[in-house]
């Protein structure tokens, strides 16, 4: 059945999340030693042994969200970062209270992002303009909030009479195994596992689910219809394709074997990406 709708993540999929990360990650360890009234050069050394567990540990390591492991902790410089921070605190005895542990470093991700860049992949243009050009509805759904990435197209320079729908803060880490009355989501399996991995792949994301299923009703289309393109498996394709719809994933630098290996679960609907160029020539 030929493709009606395309999804698409952005951070990451289009841009250089290392590149882009980059002033993030130099930034964020400041303002948690500020947040946490301690010199800058004593919390250094205590944050980059974190982030040595949390480029040790991954992906076992998982980004913690409601009580499962929501992505691989090293999977971009924000991740890495927030995991990083959670080592360093551990190992140093502090902020032992969840939600104020939480608020601080919301806090601080906060301040550090304004600092990052803009770098997109090659072809990143290109990609997404011939996507549109074939008439195929085209949506970014992301993490980030909606403004930012609308401000991250603007400045890739599409025809004008060719506008992308972005759709923000999909949470897409939120992992909720209770029904939603949607057969399309409650018949799904809760996990899915890799030989690659030894914890679970999550896949009941219901935050997730609710913007996929109402951008399948708003463009007339069903799962067999629905391609959806991303950078990190477990955030971006694994529901998805368990949902029955078709999924690439496009190359990090440190793209993880479990990843590859579950694209490939998928047959003919999976395919790993090495050029955004790849992804209209796959569809």
């Amino acid at each position: 059945m030929s493709t009606r709708l395309v999804i698409l993540d952005f951070d990451g999929t289009f841009t250089d999340s290392e590149a882009e990360g980059a002033p993030f990650a130099e930034r964020y360890p400041t303002l948690l030693a500020e947040a946490l009234g301690m010199a800058a050069t004593t919390f250094a050394p205590q944050f980059a042994l974190g982030l040595q567990d949390v480029a040790a540990r991954s992906p076992e390591l998982g980004w913690h969200m409601n009580g499962v492991d929501a992505a691989p902790a090293d999977a971009d410089p924000y991740i890495r970062c927030s995991m990083a921070a959670h080592c360093a605190f551990d190992r140093m005895g502090i902020q032992t209270d969840p939600a104020a542990r939480g608020k601080l470093l919301a806090d601080a991700y906060q301040a550090a992002y304004k600092h990052s860049a803009i770098v997109f992949r090659p072809g990143a243009r290109e990609a997404l303009q011939a996507l549109l050009d074939r008439g195929l509805a085209v949506v970014v759904v992301t993490n980030s909030s909606t403004a930012h990435v609308q401000h991250k197209i603007a400045q890739l320079g599409l025809r004008p009479e060719t506008p992308v729908e972005v759709f923000g803060n999909a949470m897409k880490f939120w992992v909720d195994p209770a029904p939603v009355g949607d057969a399309r989501f409650d018949a799904l399996p809760d996990r899915e596992t890799s030989s690659h991995l030894r914890r679970p792949v999550w896949l009941r994301r219901n935050r997730y689910f609710a913007r996929i299923a109402e951008l399948l009703g708003q463009h007339g289309a069903d799962t067999a219809q629905l391609a959806v393109c991303g950078d990190i498996y477990e955030l971006d394709l694994a529901l998805p394709a368990a949902m029955g719809a078709k999924v690439a994933l496009m190359r990090r630098d440190n793209t993880y074997d479990f990843e590859v290996d579950l694209i490939g679960r998928a047959g003919d609907r999976g395919k790993v990406l090495t050029d955004l160029l790849q992804l209209n020539d796959w569809l």
